[in-house]
């Protein structure tokens, strides 16, 4: 368990070897066929889509072996939490997500698993600080991570994007 304490953002690059990306890669293709996807428009609170997003974004609970993994590789960067859950989300086409705080969690983080993403294409991470909005490119291998006070949301992805935006969502329980 890790001990420092989280910035209201903090952003860090080339955050994962090439073999936890290919594992996290092949996880996914391997899930694609398997009963195991969440769909965001089921289950996400109305608040964080209405009004803006219709399109879904699927969600899997990442293998024991890859969170464990990632929770090794986290542990520096975070603050001391209870317990750590990691998830594939897949950003498809016209999915988003409105405005909005993690409250709840002690730290929510994203690690960005596209290896090729063009800012036309959306699903860019929106984020308020003290200078007011900012904005981040989803750069391959890089994890922003950020406390639960730091409204955030992303951008709606474009209909013509080729590929969903894979992405590691990973939250800190309190």
């Amino acid at each position: 368990m890790a001990t420092t304490s989280v910035n209201i953002m903090k952003t860090l690059y080339n955050f994962l070897s090439q073999d936890v990306i290919d594992l996290a890669h092949q996880e996914v293709e391997k899930f694609k066929t398997k009963e195991v996807w969440k769909v965001s428009l089921n289950f996400w609170e109305k608040d964080l889509v209405k009004g803006a997003v219709i399109g879904s974004v699927s969600q899997a609970f990442a293998s024991p072996h890859l969170a464990d993994i990632i929770a090794g590789t986290i542990a520096p960067f975070v603050p001391q939490y209870k317990d750590l859950m990691v998830q594939h989300y897949l950003w498809h086409p016209l999915s988003g997500i409105n405005m909005h705080y993690d409250g709840g969690w002690l730290f929510g983080a994203t690690i960005y698993l596209t290896p090729e993403w063009d800012i036309t294409w959306g699903g860019l991470f929106v984020y308020e600080d003290r200078n007011g909005l900012q904005i981040k490119f989803p750069t391959y291998n890089s994890i922003n991570i950020n406390d639960d006070s730091t409204r955030h949301m992303v951008t709606m992805v474009s209909p013509l994007a080729p590929h969903p935006r894979h992405a590691l969502q990973i939250w800190g329980i309190k």
